[in-house]
This record gives structure tokens, sequence and C-alpha cells, in this order.
């Protein structure tokens, strides 16, 4: 469905809709208060279903939105309302073209609302990885996420597995990775970390 614009009456539609769920009075207030900034920012009023979905996030649940429901505005009320009670985010998505689309359209309410956010690509350096993961909301692809929780273990316990090394190798494209001289990958490891930092 298309979102609609200012002035439609979805404020008192989200009200009526939030108000029967008794949302704890600082989540519900703090949903709603966007309903302003997301306005003025992005010219866009959320659903009562995506100010749901948001809550139901909030709640460590799940929320499944078909195709065209707003999932992006959802999920970005969600991360912005966690951020902005200290909660690191990690917003997670399909793929390296939605992590990008999603924080550029939600980048105006983060800064109006003082919150700092990044993308994690591949393409990033280590220290470009580490100033991403420092902001308060961070958009990245789960396999990102996972390879850089492999790389930061590995380098922090000193682990040497073999099968860990050629993960980490096949997640790189290094060359070789099919090989079994665990010796090399090791060596090719530390050459990567090395050059990385």
């Amino acid at each position: 469905g298309r979102q609609d614009r200012v002035g439609d009456g979805r404020r008192e539609e989200a009200l009526q809709l939030v108000q029967p769920l008794q949302l704890g009075d600082l989540l519900g207030d703090t949903l709603l208060q966007f309903h302003v900034p997301v306005l003025e920012r992005l010219g866009l009023a959320p659903y009562p279903t995506q100010l749901l979905a948001a809550w139901l996030m909030l709640e460590g649940r799940f929320a499944e939105m078909a195709t065209g429901e707003g999932k992006t505005l959802a999920a970005g009320l969600g991360a912005a309302a966690a951020a902005l009670a200290g909660v690191p985010v990690h917003l997670l998505t399909a793929n390296d073209y939605l992590v990008q689309r999603d924080r550029a359209k939600l980048l105006p309410l983060y800064e109006a609302l003082g919150l700092s956010s990044a993308c994690v690509l591949p393409t990033m350096t280590r220290t470009e990885r580490e100033a991403a993961y420092r902001c308060d909301v961070v958009y990245l692809t789960a396999r990102e996420l996972a390879f850089d929780y492999l790389r930061d273990h590995l380098l922090l316990s000193g682990v040497r597995d073999p099968r860990l090394l050629q993960a980490l190798a096949i997640s790189q494209g290094q060359p070789g990775t099919a090989s079994t001289d665990f010796g090399a990958l090791s060596a090719m490891f530390e050459a990567s970390t090395r050059a990385a930092s």
C-alpha cells in the first residue's frame, strides 16, 4: 500500500489502535512522539500497523508484514526508540542494496532525533567497520554480522581452529579456500587481519 501524506487523520487512527494495547507509558509515548518527526522529515504518516509492528519488535516479538506494508519504516521506528533508550541497534536486511536504501531513507529521521547511523558493507575496511558499529543504528546483512563476529572472535581469542579459518577465508573470497593446508589458511588470515588494521 502507499504511504499516506500529512493531514489525513492517521495520528488519531494510530492512537486508537495503540491505546488498547496498553503499551508501557514510555514505549507508547515514544512511538507516538515519532509521528511528528516522521511527518516533518520523511513526509509520511506512519500507519497504525507500522506502530504496532515497531512495538512488537521492541517487545522482542516477531512482526510479519506483507510487501508494501512498510517494513522499512516500522523497523526504523523500533530502531529509533531502542537507540534513544541507549540500546545499540543492528538492523539486518536481506542484501546490501536494502542496507544502503533503508538507511538512506531513514537518515533524516535519525538525524532529527540526534541519532547516528551507518551501514556495514563487504567493501569496508576493518577501521570503517569499527566506526560503523559505534553508531546508534547500524544496517547490515546477516552475512556481514556473522562474519564480523567470527573475525572478532578469532582475533580476540587467538583461536586457530582450521575450520573457522577456512570459513573466514571463504567469506573474504580468498583464493585457495578449497585447500586443506591450514597453515596457509592461518597465515592468510593473519596477513589479512594485519592489512585490515
